[in-house]
């Protein structure tokens, strides 16, 4: 019972098996065979330590000898314990002596301070004392600015010890010797200026904020460089009044140029001394005083030119112009008109200079303005409350600024000389117009974008915003009214269908070599022979409507050109002048390189630059859109000219026999290797003798040939694109009212081949885009199954619908009905 016990309890720790829950003999045998295996384990694990008993029985003796000696190694670290305790203890105790002494090794230090810094007063008063004494105020100053200076604890003991009544009485004293040094030092710099020793000014100038004196320092040198200013201005206006220099170009322009380099110059040699020892606050007002200055003299300069160019009487005939005869072109058919108009282009063109000194002068006082704007921007990047008063107290000075003031004067004066420049030109440029037969554009597109260029450039390098937006809106009124609506509008309604054709080819053959064609193309007598269509004479040259009306589209595709061309070199340019602009500006006024815009942002310049771009985007948008309106307007008028001559050209199509004859049909199904040969004599015969293409190929080439010599390129091309949809559209509808037989369908592919390839010649579009939906009608008449097209009806660039594709297949005779029907597309 004991064994049974002891198997069961083996049993259950070995295997994990409950002996008592086993039922059968199997599951005891197996049970069984487990407890022999782990058996037979343990008799090999005590055989492995059995070999190796040798082995321990060393290592036990070995350990078992080293105890003694773990003993007394036990004994010599709690000794040394004890004593690292003790230095420990004792470590602690030095360290808070060592504090206190540090205590009262600063305390001295303290006091050794006080006292030499009490010395240093003492040697102070001396030294100023000794210095005054000898007329020397810039060591003076220098020997003060130590008590100045001096902190407070030293005041302090200073204070202490002269209550104390220890003998030591110096701050009384040292007070005395401040005022008087500053006295001094103001007398002595009243003395320098009188005797104009420029060294010794700018050397007393550096002496007052040592001397706590900033606000008189700054006073007194602001007033005297602003004097200097005045004065040097003074002498050269002088001079220039003394030689009666006023009569050359740009005179006024140099004096004030001169004048603001002599202030630009003195605020730029000034600024590091201001920042270093006044502070950066005090640059705005040394800049104030010298802007009065500059301001008195710019407006003396500015009222003579006004005086000397009559700029009152001739900017009060400019409004007057402006405002009368806003219409200049309405009057100019007769002769009266014309010399009034011609006498108004002549005066115009007298005032160009006026127009360009004007503009300098804006330019010249913005550059300046600007100066001063970045000069007192510069540091001035962290936002808070002072700097924002700061920011206020400037904005409040260029507004208050003569130099704004003037400029908004010369900027009131330039918009009107400047708009009836560009209207007068523009009108002339159309007046005065002729055909160029070496670019088949009239000459007005040239003259016209050269003016706008001319007076937008002119505009922008006057560095206001509010002058270039108000030129950018002005331009594009002109532009939309004069050149637009009344010079390329009507030559591009004259197109009249009768006859057009025949009389535009002739031209081509008449005009052969015969040069530029001069023609007055505008006034009432003219626009109104264009719409009648019996064309303008001059210099013995008559020009038809047919012609003027092509070259008008020309000279449309050309004003598109020049615009663009206007857009680049203006964004250049309003990238130069205005891309340091501040913020207030470019508000008023979109492609910026990367580099330029992080400098903008950072400036707070960004949004200048953008308006000026979006006032030139809104112009040259505006313009586009109204000469490709009219362009397009152009090219309707052209499809409704040719589809006549197109409908002649493509009628013959239908004339074609594309299907069995008559005789063959009835033979069909007895006799099917007859009609085979006949149907394939009949297209060998097609193919020997054309039946329609060449004659369409050789009238197309009729009707391309005056369309070549009279079109631009461009305009050619669109030209072309314009006839093969008609061909096309035609082709298409005149196919589906045919039957077809295999014959038939290969006959109409090879045509279609050939048209292809003659259209593929002439033009640089891909036709294949255009050939695309027709040539798979083609494909689909040339399968020989209805089965075959599953090969293409899963085609991502299939132009037919399934209806469409059912329909066309019902067209081939040789096609089953059913079959047709029973396709899956």
């Amino acid at each position: 019972m004991h064994s049974l016990t002891l198997i069961r309890n083996l049993a259950h720790s070995v295997m994990n098996t409950d002996v008592g829950q086993l039922r059968s003999i199997g599951e005891l045998n197996r049970a069984l065979l487990e407890l022999e295996e782990y058996e037979n384990s343990l008799a090999a694990s005590i055989k492995k330590y059995e070999l190796r008993r040798t082995e321990l029985d060393e290592k036990l003796q070995e350990l078992g000898n080293s105890l003694p000696k773990m003993s007394a190694l036990n004994k010599e670290a709690v000794g040394l314990s004890a004593i690292v305790s003790n230095a420990a203890t004792i470590g602690i105790q030095l360290s808070g002596k060592v504090r206190q002494l540090d205590v009262a090794k600063n305390r001295v230090q303290n006091v050794e301070a006080l006292i030499g810094h009490v010395i240093t007063l003492c040697k102070c008063l001396d030294d100023t004392q000794k210095a005054l004494e000898s007329n020397n105020v810039v060591e003076a100053a220098k020997s003060i600015s130590i008590f100045l200076g001096m902190d407070d604890q030293t005041i302090s003991l200073a204070e202490t010890l002269e209550k104390e009544n220890v003998g030591l009485s110096i701050l009384p004293k040292l007070k005395e010797l401040h005022l008087e040094v500053i006295s001094r030092v103001s007398e002595s710099f009243d003395n320098f200026v009188t005797v104009e020793n420029t060294k010794a000014i700018e050397e007393l100038f550096r002496i007052f904020p040592i001397i706590r004196k900033h606000e008189l320092g700054l006073t007194k040198y602001g007033k005297y460089i602003a004097t200097k200013i005045g004065e040097k201005a003074e002498t050269q206006f002088a001079v220039v009044t003394s030689t009666q220099s006023f009569d050359k170009p740009n005179v006024h322009v140099d004096l004030m140029t001169y004048l603001l380099e002599l202030a630009a110059q003195a605020i730029q040699t000034n600024e590091p001394v201001i920042h270093d020892s006044y502070g950066g606050d005090s640059l705005l007002n040394f800049i104030c005083m010298i802007q009065t200055q500059c301001d008195h003299h710019a407006e003396i300069i500015f009222m003579d030119f006004k005086e000397k160019r009559d700029l009152s009487v001739i900017l009060q005939r400019a409004r007057h112009e402006l405002l009368f005869n806003n219409r200049p072109s309405t009057f100019a058919s007769s002769g009266a008109g014309q010399n009034k108009q011609s006498l108004l282009w002549d005066y115009c063109l007298s005032t160009e200079s006026l127009i360009s000194d004007s503009v300098l002068f804006n330019a010249r006082i913005e550059l300046y303005l600007n100066f001063l704007r970045r000069r007192l921007s510069t540091g001035t990047l962290q936002k808070n409350e002072k700097e924002h008063g700061n920011s206020a107290e400037i904005r409040q000075f260029f507004n208050q600024c003569g130099l704004s003031k003037i400029s908004q004067e010369i900027v009131d004066a330039y918009l009107p000389l400047e708009q009836l420049f560009l209207r007068e030109l523009v009108n002339k440029a159309i007046t005065m117009d002729e055909l160029d037969e070496s670019t088949r554009i009239f000459r007005l597109v040239d003259d016209v974008f050269f003016v706008v260029k001319k007076c937008l450039s002119r505009a922008i390098s006057s560095g206001c915003a509010d002058a270039v937006c108000a030129m950018f809106n002005h331009t594009s009124a002109v532009l939309c009214d004069q050149l637009i609506e009344e010079a390329l509008t009507p030559r591009t309604k004259s197109c009249t269908s009768s006859g057009w054709i025949k009389q535009a080819y002739q031209l081509v053959h008449k005009r052969a070599g015969s040069g530029n064609i001069a023609t007055g193309l505008l006034g009432t007598a003219n626009t109104e022979s264009a719409s009648n269509g019996s064309g303008y004479t001059s210099a013995g040259n008559t020009v038809d409507p047919q012609t003027q009306y092509l070259y008008a589209l020309n000279s449309l595709e050309a004003c598109l050109n020049c615009l663009i061309i206007l857009r680049d070199t203006l964004e250049k340019y309003i990238e130069e002048v205005f891309g340091l602009r501040p913020k207030s500006d470019l508000g008023k006024l979109q492609v910026c390189p990367l580099t330029l815009l992080h400098n903008l942002v950072d400036m707070g310049m960004f949004a200048l630059l953008t308006g000026e771009w979006a006032c030139l985007s809104d112009l040259i948008d505006s313009l586009s859109r109204a000469f490709q309106t009219l362009i397009d307007g152009g090219f309707d008028q052209l499809r409704s000219v040719i589809r006549p001559q197109v409908n002649s050209l493509t009628q013959s199509f239908n004339s074609v026999k594309r299907d069995l004859s008559e005789v063959s049909l009835q033979r069909r199904r007895t006799e099917t290797a007859t009609t085979t040969l006949t149907n394939l004599k009949e297209f060998e015969q097609y193919a020997v003798n054309d039946p329609w293409v060449e004659s369409l190929i050789v009238g197309l080439q009729s009707l391309l040939k005056p369309f070549h010599a009279t079109l631009s390129a461009g305009n050619y091309e669109k030209f072309l694109s314009l006839l093969v949809d008609e061909i096309l559209f035609r082709l298409e509808r005149f196919v589906q009212q045919k039957s077809y037989n295999r014959y038939g369908a290969l006959q109409f592919e090879k045509e279609l081949r050939c048209i292809f390839n003659f259209f593929s010649s002439l033009s640089t579009f891909s036709c294949r885009e255009k050939f695309a939906r027709i040539l798979q009608i083609s494909k689909l008449l040339n399968l020989e199954k209805v089965e075959e097209v599953s090969y293409y009806g899963d085609a991502s660039n299939w132009r037919l619908s399934a209806n469409e594709i059912r329909r066309l297949l019902t067209l081939r005779v040789d096609f089953n009905a059913e079959e047709i029907r029973r396709l899956h597309l």
